[in-house]
């Protein structure tokens, strides 16, 4: 992953500051630090944050309650589904995000950034939530019923159970 080609210098520099000279005062404490700031900048390029919404309630009448997100800055990836890791009252979940315009049969369209959190129950209005966005599942797909669509979530949340972020 290429997170370790910018890990592998600090590695370097760490270990040979514990062998060879004390790296805090030097001139690898230069390069330690931008190669330890670089690291965390990466880290933190596919973290977006943004205030949970009501919104129409279409997923928890369809059996899959979403997280209606109201974006602090838009998200510059394709449209479509992604699997997600976020952190809600400091317990770590995944889920899915879906991004994109709304393209449903019966349903007013609109542009929606929603996120369905597995394995969780309680209540998210008004809380930030910041999420990391990881694998691309499918593009968006235009539904002729909300049936559909809720056989198709069905497939989407058993796809990304089973794979890794």
């Amino acid at each position: 992953e290429w997170r370790w080609v910018l890990a592998s210098p600090l590695l370097y520099y760490l270990f040979h500051g514990l062998i060879d000279t004390f790296y805090w005062k030097n001139d690898l404490a230069y390069s330690f630090w931008f190669f330890g700031g670089l690291i965390t900048i990466a880290h933190n390029l596919n973290v977006v944050t943004g205030k949970v919404e009501h919104g129409m309630k279409v997923g928890r009448e369809l059996g899959f309650p979403t997280a209606n997100i109201r974006l602090a800055k838009q998200i510059e990836k394709p449209y479509g589904v992604y699997i997600v890791s976020l952190k809600i009252e400091n317990e770590k979940k995944r889920g899915l995000l879906y991004y994109g315009p709304r393209k449903t049969e019966g349903l007013p369209e609109s542009m929606v950034c929603e996120i369905t959190v597995f394995d969780f129950e309680g209540d998210l209005y008004g809380k930030k939530m910041s999420f990391k966005i990881g694998k691309f599942l499918r593009g968006p797909i235009e539904f002729s019923s909300p049936e559909e669509l809720k056989a198709q979530i069905q497939k989407d949340v058993l796809a990304a159970r089973h794979m890794k972020m």
